[in-house]
């Protein structure tokens, strides 16, 4: 428990969180101005229920492309630029060892996406309460949900999407492990994530792609409801978790920090 919270108090003193919110903050802003000034101008937005309830799920898969960003950046810092800066070589002198600390990331990685998250839909909610008001009820694909259902609904879809970030993550840390540059860590996670979009165009393909896993894993149990699509889908995440954290732990164990 005491890890988890060091972890949490040296995640919030990270200016580069702040600089995610407010890049969320500013997309919510200019999606809502699109909306409000839509009518006969041509214009067009996401939203199509104006009220807080529904917001957060309406902005889930846009939040996606942010996050695979943020993802890349965050884990170039915290294992590249450490490694580039020796920070990493300072934390080997200390009586951790190598496997310790590479486990030390991986919750790093863990935290940074609960936390992003937590924020993430705290932000849209009192942004749309501000906005829009509370309003009546949740829409999410063509269907009304009350009260509590609705927010327990999105809840659950944000809690889920944390397990495609985390593979994802464990690729970017794979890279950052190989890498020495923290500009190359970065370019080449963000280019992994844009060729993983083509690979929705292949209907046999796609399930296995962790783009496809990031924008649509959520909707394996809140909107699909299709058993096979869902164990489908936790093992190819699990899948990606396991390979790329074997692989990075080989790598990191070879790798040259002390020197």
């Amino acid at each position: 428990m005491r890890i988890w919270q060091n972890k949490l108090v040296k995640l919030f003193k990270v200016k580069k969180l702040y600089i995610f919110l407010l890049i969320i903050f500013a997309n919510l802003v200019i999606t809502v101005f699109v909306y409000k000034n839509s009518d006969g101008t041509g214009l067009r937005s996401i939203i199509r229920t104006a009220n807080a309830q529904s917001l957060p799920l309406t902005f889930l898969n846009s939040w996606a492309q942010f996050m695979s960003i943020f993802i890349s950046i965050y884990i170039a810092d915290i294992i590249t630029d450490e490694y580039k800066t020796g920070t990493l070589k300072l934390s080997l002198l200390r009586p951790v060892g190598r496997v310790k600390l590479f486990h030390s990331k991986i919750l790093a990685l863990i935290i940074f996406n609960v936390v992003m998250v937590a924020l993430i839909v705290l932000l849209t909610y009192v942004f749309g309460i501000l906005t829009f008001g509370w309003g009546d009820y949740t829409l999410y694909n063509g269907t009304n949900y009350y009260g509590a259902q609705g927010v327990l609904l999105t809840v659950a879809a944000y809690a889920l999407i944390i397990v495609p970030y985390t593979a994802f993550g464990m690729i970017v840390i794979f890279i950052a492990v190989l890498s020495n540059d923290m500009t190359t860590t970065i370019i080449a996670s963000v280019e992994l994530s844009l060729i993983g979009q083509y690979f929705n165009a292949f209907e046999s393909l796609k399930a296995f792609s962790i783009v496809n896993q990031i924008y649509f894993f959520h909707e394996l149990f809140v909107k699909n409801h299709d058993l096979g699509q869902a164990v489908l889908g936790i093992g190819v995440n699990l899948a990606y978790i396991i390979v790329f954290y074997l692989l990075s732990v080989r790598a990191f164990k070879k790798k040259d920090i002390v020197f």
